[in-house]
C-alpha cells in the first residue's frame, strides 16, 4: 500500500489446546481491525489477506513487507489487558450481533451489553463497546433516542478516566466522543424545526 500508513493486524494462536475456542481469537483479531478501520488516514490491510498466515511460519519484517504495512501486534493495541475472558466473550456476542447489520440484531446486541455490564459494571471494555454501539446505530441513521446519545459520551468518557484502559479502547472512546455532538445537534436541530411548524400554526 502506498500513501497514507498501513497497517494488519495477524491472527492470534490459540494455545489453549481446545479447538473449540478458535472462534475467540479470530473474534478478537477482527474486532481490531474493524476499530483500526475508523480511524482517518490510515490503511488497514484486510482480515483475509492477513489472516492467511494463520499457522505460517514467517517472520514479521517478511510479512510487512509482503502485505505493504506495518504489523500492529497485541501488545502495541491494547497495552495490558484488564479485561476477562467473559468480558470478551460477551463482546464477541454483541459483535456477532452487530455483523448481521439489522436493527432488530443491533437491539439484541444491546440486550447483551446490558446484561454484561450488569455482571462487569466497571468494565472498560464492554463502555466502551456500548457507547460505540449507540453511535454506530446512529451512523447507520436508525432512531436512537437522545438519552442513549448522552450515554454514549458519558460511558466514553469514564473509558477515557480508566487509567488502566488500553490504547484501543480510548481510540474506540474518542470515536464515540467524536460522533456523539453531530448526533445531538440533529436533535436540537429537528426540535427548532418543530418548533418553528409549531409557530406557523400558531400565528
Amino acid at each position: 500500500m502506498s500513501g497514507n500508513l498501513s497497517v494488519a493486524v495477524l491472527p492470534f494462536e490459540d494455545m489453549s489446546g481446545n479447538p473449540d475456542l478458535a472462534y475467540f481469537g479470530e473474534g478478537v483479531g477482527g474486532d481490531i481491525i474493524a476499530m483500526l478501520a475508523r480511524v482517518p488516514n490510515l490503511a488497514v490491510v484486510a482480515r483475509s489477506s492477513s489472516f492467511q498466515y494463520k499457522r505460517r511460519s514467517v517472520n514479521l519484517r517478511q510479512m510487512g513487507d509482503e502485505l505493504g504495512a506495518h504489523i500492529k501486534q497485541y501488545r502495541e493495541a491494547w497495552g495490558k489487558d484488564t479485561a476477562n475472558l467473559q468480558e470478551y466473550d460477551y463482546m464477541l456476542r454483541v459483535l456477532s450481533r452487530i455483523a448481521i447489520g439489522t436493527p432488530e440484531a443491533a437491539e439484541r446486541a444491546d440486550i447483551v451489553l446490558k446484561e454484561g455490564l450488569s455482571r462487569f459494571p466497571e468494565s472498560s471494555l464492554l463502555k466502551a463497546q456500548q457507547a460505540s454501539t449507540f453511535i454506530w446505530r446512529f451512523a447507520r441513521g436508525w432512531k436512537v433516542p437522545l438519552v442513549e446519545i448522552r450515554r454514549a459520551s458519558q460511558l466514553a468518557r469514564e473509558v477515557l478516566g480508566d487509567a488502566a484502559a488500553s490504547p484501543m479502547l480510548r481510540l474506540n472512546a474518542h470515536v464515540s466522543l467524536a460522533y456523539a455532538p453531530l448526533a445531538e445537534r440533529r436533535f436540537e436541530q429537528a426540535l427548532g424545526r418543530s418548533r418553528g411548524r409549531a409557530c406557523s400554526v400558531a400565528l
